[in-house]
């Protein structure tokens, strides 16, 4: 994490150079600003620095059964196989 959570409609992306609030960025989800003024119904978000990226045309990381799954939105990874199982796709760019 590199900055606290905050409601959507406080959070901002940098955009062509300048930064934005990300309810008037292009690639918003349909739905993320609703209830953007209530502090018990709204979105929060927050800003992370990611280690690694893959460009879209490359496929997910999965591997079928055995892998940890969440429904949470944030969940700090412990399985093991699925530890090795990223290790792996993220070393050899595999996926």
């Amino acid at each position: 994490m590199i900055e606290p959570a905050v409601r959507v409609n406080d959070f901002e992306v940098d955009l062509d150079g300048k930064r934005v609030p990300i309810l008037q960025a292009p690639l918003q989800a349909a739905n993320m600003g609703e209830d953007a003024d209530d502090a018990e119904q709204s979105e929060y978000l927050v800003r992370v620095r990611w280690l690694d990226t893959r460009p879209r045309e490359h496929p997910a990381v999965s591997g079928g059964q055995g892998l940890f799954a969440n429904q949470n939105v944030v969940a700090k990874l412990r399985h093991p196989s699925t530890l090795q199982r990223l290790r792996e796709s993220f070393t050899t760019g595999d996926g």
